[in-house]
C-alpha cells in the first residue's frame, strides 16, 4: 500500500521459505509504502538502491550485496518502507516452514 497510486510498484517471489519482496518508487519524490501480510517477529533485512549509494553498487556490486540492514515485523499492520526518489528496494524474510 502506497501513498501515491502507480508511485510504487513491487512484487513478489517466494521459494521455499524465503521470501523476497522487491519495490520500485517510479517518482523523483520520496514514497512511503507498507508491506502487510509480512510473518510478524520473524526478522526480515533491507537493501535499498539510490542516489546515495548507485556508485558504489557500481564500483563494487560484491560488497554492496553484502550490506542489508536487519529488522523484525512487531505489529500487525506490516512494515513500512520509506524509499527515496527512484529507489529501487530489496526486503527479504525467512518465512516458517509448513507441515
Amino acid at each position: 500500500m502506497s501513498d501515491g497510486p502507480l508511485a510504487v510498484e513491487g512484487f513478489v517471489l517466494q521459494k521455499g521459505t524465503k521470501r523476497r519482496i522487491l519495490l520500485a518508487n517510479l517518482t523523483d519524490k520520496e514514497q512511503k509504502t507498507r508491506i502487510e501480510n509480512v510473518v510478524t517477529g520473524k526478522p526480515f533485512r533491507v537493501r535499498s538502491l539510490d542516489e546515495t549509494n548507485a556508485e558504489a553498487a557500481m564500483t563494487s556490486p560484491e560488497s554492496f550485496r553484502q550490506h542489508w540492514q536487519e529488522a523484525t515485523a512487531t505489529g500487525a499492520k506490516g512494515i513500512e518502507v520509506r524509499m527515496r526518489p527512484f529507489a529501487v528496494v530489496a526486503i527479504e524474510q525467512e518465512l516458517p516452514a509448513s507441515g
